[in-house]
């Protein structure tokens, strides 16, 4: 029986395959290894809910934990794009910034 090298075998893609075979384990290695980053609550507030209107209306008013939460799901029901990481941190933040 013949013995067949590597480049025989996958013949003149061999260089095509091993650059595939690499980037498919980076890949799966990044994908093991990224967390899901948060951004800060105050960077939250800016983006997110000033998008829609002045700020004046969350600094103006002083709600509860459970008040801010239903606020961030009416908000986010009204189409305010926020995680669920995201919701957590700024209702957290809110609580604790402007809770009564």
């Amino acid at each position: 029986m013949k013995r067949q090298t590597c480049k025989a075998v996958l013949g003149p893609y061999a260089a095509l395959w091993a650059v595939a075979a690499v980037v498919v384990s980076a890949a799966a290695g990044c994908a093991t290894e990224q967390k899901s980053v948060v951004a800060k609550p105050e960077t939250l507030l800016d983006t997110r809910c000033a998008e829609c209107h002045a700020l004046s209306r969350v600094t103006g008013v002083k709600k509860d934990r459970a008040g801010w939460e239903a606020t961030v799901e009416r908000m986010v029901r009204n189409g305010a794009r926020l995680s669920e990481e995201e919701k957590a941190v700024l209702v957290d933040y809110l609580a604790s910034k402007y809770g009564p």
